[in-house]
């Protein structure tokens, strides 16, 4: 009876009553931007000033903490008191009638030089008739005569000239020197007579070149690769003989394998008799596969 009891008892729950929506007191509703309000917007005026004024104090007639002058004289009599908006002081303002001013002024100079170009104004007469008005030509000047330059440049090319020409001079007065036919001082002594020289024979040695070395090497490197080359031969012909006998070896037995002959007859007089074998008994053994092994694992993590 008692389980039954607990399975069927339920608690019971308080009913709640639905909520209903209410629009939230703001101290903007309080201001009054109209002359004649209505009457119930008075009425809720009064009733949420007097409901959230604070309470004045005894000594200073002034709200105990915060508060404003509007809010304490609605405390003190009762009604709301209308607020006086008062005109923004802002600095966009100034600037926007200073440039309005500037624009004006700059409208105002370019009417009054516009003003100036429209008017006509005629050329005064001359002074007196007697004197023409074109003046006499004047006389002409002369003509400008160009002075040289007095370039550095120039020096140098004189003194450059000068200089070479002094060199061929020179070299002309050399060659012609040169050219000058001079005879040699005739001999006066005896007759000319040849005296041995005392300076030994040159004998003559073989030079030694390095020409012979590298025939010398070049023959034995030809030889060598003479002989290389005929190995190499010998090699070739002895392979392809070896493989020649080895196809016509492989070709007989090829042959011999084509020729049929029969098994011969078994001899019926000596029975046969299988013996049994010496080898012992194989013992199979379970294969250590990965996955056993992973199993186990998993059931000691378990």
């Amino acid at each position: 009876m008692l389980c039954m009891a607990l399975q069927t008892f339920k608690p019971q729950r308080e009913r709640q009553e639905i909520t209903v929506p209410k629009s939230p007191l703001l101290r903007t509703k309080l201001r009054s931007h109209t002359a004649a309000p209505q009457a119930e917007e008075l009425r809720r005026s009064r009733t949420i000033s007097s409901s959230r004024e604070r309470p004045l104090s005894a000594s200073t007639d002034r709200p105990l903490s915060g508060g404003s002058k509007g809010a304490a004289v609605a405390a003190a009599t009762g009604k709301p008191v209308t607020t006086n908006p008062q005109p923004f002081q802002l600095k966009t303002e100034a600037r926007g009638a200073l440039h309005q001013d500037e624009m004006a002024a700059k409208l105002a100079a370019e009417e009054a030089r516009a003003r100036r170009l429209r008017r006509v104004t005629a050329r005064p007469l001359p002074v007196t008739i007697d004197v023409p008005a074109v003046p006499q030509k004047p006389e002409p000047k002369p003509l400008t005569l160009p002075d040289p330059f007095e370039l550095k440049s120039l020096a140098r090319h004189e003194t450059f000239e000068e200089k070479r020409r002094r060199q061929l001079q020179e070299e002309e007065e050399a060659a012609r020197r040169a050219a000058e036919f001079k005879a040699r001082p005739m001999h006066l002594g005896g007759p000319f007579a040849v005296h041995e020289s005392e300076v030994p024979l040159t004998v003559p040695v073989d030079p030694h070149l390095a020409t012979e070395e590298r025939a010398v090497e070049r023959h034995d490197f030809d030889a060598h690769v003479t002989e290389k080359i005929r190995r190499e031969e010998e090699e070739k012909k002895r392979r392809e003989e070896l493989k020649r006998k080895q196809e016509e070896e492989a070709t007989r037995e090829y042959r011999k394998k084509l020729r049929f002959s029969a098994r011969p007859m078994p001899n019926f007089e000596q029975p046969y008799f299988a013996m049994p074998s010496d080898k012992p008994l194989t013992n199979p053994k379970t294969p250590n596969f990965a996955s056993k092994k992973i199993k186990k694992a998993a059931r000691r993590d378990w």
